[in-house]
Formats: C-alpha cells, structure tokens, sequence
C-alpha cells in the first residue's frame, strides 16, 4: 500500500515541480515591451549617440510599439521597434544643439538567471532643425 502512495507522490513532484528550460526562457511580448520601456530611456544616448553628446543628452519622449505588434524571432527572443527623441542640457541648448530622433529595435531575451535583456538592433539617428 505505501508503494503506490510513494509513486504517486513522486510522479506528482517530478511533472509539477521541474520546469523544462525551454519554457523557463520563453519571453512574452507584453514582457519584452515593458523591458523596453524601462531600460531604453536610461540607456539611449550612451547606446545611440557613442560618443561626447551621450554626456549632456537625454530621453525625453521615447514610443514603443504596441506588444502584440512586436516581433517574436522565437520562443526566446523578441524584438520591439521604438522611437526616442533626444534632447540637451539647457547649457547646451542655449548654445545651439538640437534635439536628435532616433528610431530603431531591441531584441529581448531571457538571462539564465530569469532576468531580461536587450541587444540594440539595426537603428537611426536624425538632427531635428526647426
């Protein structure tokens, strides 16, 4: 009588305790969409501008495609289009630097410790003269 019980408990453990690594990095586009919004105002001029200007420019719009528009490249990789206007210090500003548009992608994946990540996709950038 115990020799069922224990098969049956460890059957129990094993198909709902473990989780296949598969679907512990498969990232969701509502999931990749909200990684994008967080993570590319902090990190946009240094990524897109690569030299001086990424000291005193920062985000001051950023528009990020709708999650169900977003890419799925596979289960663990989705890649998100934005768009972020980029704006001086007010130093800067009042002498002459315009605003920059920047347009592009992210690809978003699953760290194995579960964290996301993104790696800047092919992406533009335009001086904004008014």
């Amino acid at each position: 009588m115990t020799k069922p019980l224990i098969a049956i408990a460890l059957a129990v453990a094993v198909a709902g305790g473990a989780v296949s690594p598969a679907s512990a990095a498969f990232v969701s586009k509502r999931d990749a969409r909200a990684y994008v919004v967080r993570a590319v105002p902090r990190g946009a001029p240094r990524v897109l501008l690569h030299d001086e200007r990424s000291q005193f420019f920062h985000t001051a719009r950023l528009w990020v495609e709708p999650a169900q528009s977003c890419d799925r490249r596979d289960a663990t990789a989705v890649n998100c289009r934005f768009k972020a206007r980029l704006v001086p210090d007010a130093a800067h500003r009042k002498r002459n630097w315009w605003p920059i548009s920047c347009r592009g992608a992210v690809l978003v994946r699953r760290l194995d410790d579960g964290s996301l990540t993104g790696t800047q996709g092919p992406y533009t950038c335009r001086t904004e003269r008014s």
